[in-house]
């Protein structure tokens, strides 16, 4: 009501009471039943449009509220996923570290017959032959095993590179032994 008397100003009664007329001021600023009505009308216009607007507002604030709920349910997805995924690396984790202790297992048995001899001379060309002959010979000789025959040697070969600065390079000997 007071938005209405400000766009409306009212005819003071004092006025009308001193003089008996209406001053020429006043008459401009007499209201009309059709000027209250037009004004109303103006201002009606004005609120249907707020309310369409509240109304799209509404059905926004709606959409939005059912894409958050699908959003959240999709969240709640992904961390099932992901917890499933952290027990399946767990899971992995062990598993290798079984294996890398069955492999080690593997890998300490394989060495049991293996021997690497060290200082043996290289002579250029030499061939897996005559690398098995030199290594019999310093089991043989240096070593004492006179019993130490080729059938006893599964495999003989170097390990890495020639290098002409050491007197002897690496040679690595596979002995065969009873398989049961």
């Amino acid at each position: 009501m007071s938005s209405i008397k400000s766009h409306f100003p009212v005819v003071e009664k004092e006025s009308m009471a001193t003089t008996g007329t209406i001053d020429s001021d006043n008459a401009a600023q007499d209201i009309t039943n059709a000027d209250i009505l037009k004004k109303l009308c103006e201002m009606s216009g004005q609120l249907d449009k707020v309310c369409t607007s509240v109304e799209e507002l509404k059905g926004e604030i709606f959409e939005l509220k059912e894409d958050n709920s699908a959003l959240r349910a999709e969240l709640e997805k992904c961390k099932l996923k992901l917890e499933r995924a952290e027990e399946m690396v767990i899971e992995a984790k062990t598993h290798a570290s079984v294996a890398e202790r069955r492999v080690n297992d593997l890998e300490q048995y394989g060495r049991r017959n293996n021997v690497r001899e060290l200082g043996v001379p290289e002579a250029e060309g030499e061939n897996a032959a005559e690398c098995e002959e030199k290594v019999l010979a310093v089991f043989r000789g240096k070593l004492g095993l006179k019993s130490m025959a080729n059938s006893d040697i599964e495999a003989c070969h170097r390990i890495g590179q020639r290098q002409q600065e050491q007197p002897g390079s690496r040679l690595r000997l596979f002995q065969k032994h009873a398989r049961s």
